[in-house]
């Protein structure tokens, strides 16, 4: 529920932005043209601060090659050290391209951290009503 709402204000964010440096007020309008068929993934673990680092060192190595995965539009990634939590975002070209990359070798590495090191993840999808 709590990444649902922080989802939606950073969605709202970006929209208002768009749309106050492109000088238009018409936001409803706007929204209504801009249907996509884009993907979100949004993946959470708790974190302690010794697996944290950890975690970041994996990071640092992983996501530059994941970025390259096939239908990954865009990679976010933040930690919340006061939740205790780790969340990456991923926009992706489809649903189809989330598939794919759960079914690749490449998922198969951060299963195996996660396991390796105590981690258990949430990974939830939804689909991207609307594009900026």
């Amino acid at each position: 529920m709590r990444y649902s709402i922080f989802l939606m204000f950073i969605t709202l964010t970006g929209f208002l932005v768009f749309n106050v440096r492109n000088g238009n007020r018409n936001y409803g309008e706007h929204s209504q043209k801009e249907t996509t068929n884009m993907f979100i993934t949004i993946t959470s673990s708790k974190v302690d601060s010794v697996q944290l680092e950890k975690v970041e060192k994996f990071l640092a190595e992983f996501l530059p090659r994941f970025q390259k995965q096939p239908g990954v539009n865009s990679v976010y990634h933040f930690n919340r050290p006061d939740k205790g939590d780790e969340v990456t975002v991923v926009v992706w070209q489809s649903e189809d391209a989330v598939k794919a990359y759960r079914q690749s070798e490449l998922i198969k590495e951060v299963i195996e951290f996660e396991k390796a090191n105590n981690l258990p993840a949430t990974r939830e999808g939804y689909p991207l009503k609307y594009k900026f």
